[in-house]
């Protein structure tokens, strides 16, 4: 096979007896006379668009060779990473036809690339999902900045005069700051923001139709917080006054709560004390 025509058209044969043994519809990629050698590629239609089966045609050693195309992120990392990446290659003669190379795909190489690519492909949307929220993130903090400019996962300002962010970096779930150009003041009220931290609370908890009361204090940044940390962190049976030994081990504790009657759960904020005494 020597022009690009001759391996659309063989590549159209093998698209069409693999659509009739698989669950996808198959189709070709054209190759054109720019193309860099004579591969073929044959895509699914309507799943995943980088799902993909590359066959290329060795002339030299009379051989028609088989390898994956590979999921890939918006930043150009293709899944899965190259020294977790399983070899799938098959190589067979080229003196096989259209329905029987369809089948050695069939039985040689669809099984293992499907298996890796649905999992390549879980990575790749954890992956850019995670990129652009970290990006969304930043956007939003330069857009609050006189000038802001926005990079990869970052932010930045600069202005001749007053403070200005020098470097922000986004994370998950926090934001690392180099600032620049702050006065006295505006430290001050920075250093104080960072010492007021998470609050205080005490959880009072209480079970009706039973005498039994409880106070437990946790550290968290809102009521509910508290009320979670509170109830996760009771553990034992000096806590747990209300734990049901006759449940399953699998039960939720809330269940086991519940089972006492209907819980009232009242959080009161508890003041910090003052950071100077």
């Amino acid at each position: 096979m020597n022009t690009p025509q001759e391996m659309n058209d063989f590549g159209a044969k093998v698209a069409k007896c693999l659509t009739h043994t698989q669950s996808r519809n198959f189709k070709v990629e054209p190759l054109t006379e720019n193309s860099f050698d004579h591969g073929v590629v044959i895509l699914q239609e309507g799943g995943d668009p980088q799902f993909g089966i590359y066959i290329r045609h060795n002339d030299r050693d009379h051989k028609f060779i088989v390898y994956p195309h590979w999921a890939k992120t918006t930043d150009g990392t293709e899944l899965p990473y190259s020294s977790q990446r399983p070899d799938l290659t098959i190589k067979m003669t080229d003196k096989k036809t259209a329905s029987v190379v369809a089948n050695d795909i069939n039985k040689r190489f669809l099984p293992g690339y499907i298996e890796h690519f649905e999992k390549a492909a879980k990575l790749r949307d954890q992956h850019d999902s995670y990129r652009n929220e970290k990006n969304g993130m930043a956007a939003g903090f330069a857009a609050m900045l006189n000038g802001g400019r926005q990079k990869e996962n970052s932010f930045s300002n600069y202005t001749q005069k007053g403070a200005y962010v020098d470097h922000g970096e986004c994370h998950t779930d926090d934001v690392e700051l180099k600032l620049r150009g702050l006065t006295a003041d505006q430290t001050r009220e920075i250093l104080n923001l960072i010492n007021e931290g998470p609050q205080e609370y005490k959880v009072t908890l209480q079970i009706k139709g039973t005498p039994y009361t409880r106070e437990l204090r946790a550290i968290a940044t809102s009521h509910d917080e508290a009320e979670k940390q509170v109830l996760n962190e009771c553990d034992y049976e000096d806590d747990i006054l209300w734990y049901d030994s006759s449940a399953s081990d699998d039960t939720p504790r809330r269940e086991r709560f519940k089972q006492w009657g209907e819980i009232n759960i009242k959080t009161v904020e508890v003041a910090h004390k003052d950071k100077q005494s």
